[in-house]
């Protein structure tokens, strides 16, 4: 037996019932979009003891980390050599260069107030080196056995050259000195062969 009025109050109740689903649904896909746009704003600061910079691949290319005295920034080639380092530390900063063997090649330093450069050979022997101390600046040359051959300097008084002998010892020097030149030229024994202004 048909009952108009139940039959009424039973569509209000299922046109009520949709309505609070599709509220509810709304309400889901609202909420989601609110954690989904969180996500995508990223963080001010990131706090980590290391960080590693991978290729799609997954191969490392680089790290940036915390050590006992500071902090390494290091660079790496895809065969996983380290090709660039820098170094911070209350005691000096330095960056290095290194080839395809991970050996060192250029070295740059502040230790203090000191600032210096070294170019290495393939042997890690120092070859040439550049260095500031105290207001001194100075230039080095060496041979492939790391000995100094060729010396520069400038200080307060003037700028003074040395060519030096296997041994280390002096064979030509040349230097100015308060506006007055000197030039004296000296055997591998140390004695000299000829001096200006001469010393005899």
């Amino acid at each position: 037996m048909n009952n108009p009025e139940l039959e009424n109050r039973i569509s209000l109740l299922e046109a009520s019932a949709m309505w609070y689903k599709r509220l509810g649904i709304a309400c889901l896909i609202l909420f989601g979009g609110f954690i989904t746009l969180g996500s995508t704003n990223p963080p001010k600061q990131y706090s980590a003891e290391r960080f590693i910079l991978t290729a799609s691949g997954g191969n490392a290319l680089g790290t940036w980390e915390a050590t006992a005295s500071g902090s390494r920034l290091t660079f790496l080639d895809s065969n996983g050599s380290t090709r660039l380092l820098l170094i911070a530390t209350p005691q000096e900063q330095a960056i290095q260069l290194l080839d395809a063997n991970a050996t060192p090649r250029v070295e740059v330093r502040l230790v203090g107030q000191n600032p210096g450069i070294r170019i290495l050979d393939a042997n890690s022997r120092t070859r040439a080196g550049i260095a500031l101390t105290q207001g001194e600046a100075g230039i080095e040359l060496r041979d492939a056995n790391g000995r100094k051959r060729i010396g520069m300097v400038v200080t307060d008084d003037g700028p003074g050259l040395s060519l030096l002998s296997t041994l280390g010892k002096s064979l030509l020097g040349m230097v100015v000195a308060k506006n007055s030149p000197s030039m004296i030229l000296n055997r591998e024994d140390g004695k000299i062969l000829w001096a200006a202004p001469n010393r005899h």
